[in-house]
């Protein structure tokens, strides 16, 4: 498979996995709260004898509970992603230090996310997911700053994805342009030889002729 085919599709994968996952972690906490707003009425007799607080926390414990599972297993796929990228890009581009460059920054950005920051994020969340709005003030703090560290990691994993996405798409137009350019110019130089040539023989006839 061509090499720049290979990394245009892990890049495309790699971006639209990262979009969705974004989505689906939004809209999965303001999903518990629309169910309990307005539960199914197969359920309202349940939430209500259950209690509006303790639904809420437990629709709201399943929603984080799918987002830690979903980007578990999302960093794993970005892993893979990462490091067979990374390798194409050793072995093909070697000659482009920024595509090699940010192949690698996009590799680091993935290890420190699984390694420090998503485990640090989840044991901090789980501390004071059960505790009161305003309860548990540093475990609070804590996750933030972690999220605001993973938060930024995926703006600049995305950056340089989508840069390197455009250095695919538009280097390779710019050599198509380019060749093009060059052999529309050789064609005419040829073109323009050719004709002096023709000219040069009748030229040469000509004068035979008029020897004779």
């Amino acid at each position: 498979m061509n090499s720049r085919r290979l990394c245009a599709f892990l890049l495309g994968a790699w971006l639209l996995g990262s979009v969705f996952a974004a989505l689906v972690a939004v809209r999965s906490f303001a999903l518990a709260d629309r169910i309990l707003a307005s539960p199914p009425k197969e359920l309202a007799g349940g939430v209500r004898q259950l209690g509006s607080e303790i639904a809420r926390q437990l629709l709201r414990f399943q929603a984080a509970e799918l987002n830690r599972t979903m980007f578990g297993q999302w960093q794993l796929v970005q892993l893979l992603l990462a490091a067979v990228l990374t390798g194409v890009a050793v072995a093909s581009f070697r000659h482009s230090q920024f595509f090699v460059g940010a192949t690698v920054a996009m590799l680091l950005i993935v290890l420190t996310q699984i390694a420090v920051l998503t485990p640090s994020m989840n044991r901090w969340q789980r501390a004071f997911e059960f505790a009161a709005p305003k309860a548990a003030v540093y475990e609070r703090s804590a996750f933030a700053q972690y999220h605001g560290f993973f938060a930024a990691g995926e703006v600049l994993k995305i950056g340089l994805g989508i840069g390197l996405a455009g250095l695919l798409l538009f280097e390779r137009s710019g050599k198509k342009a380019s060749g093009s350019s060059c052999a529309g110019a050789s064609t005419h130089r040829r073109r323009r030889r050719t004709g002096r040539d023709k000219v040069k023989a009748i030229d040469n006839a000509d004068d035979g002729h008029i020897d004779r």
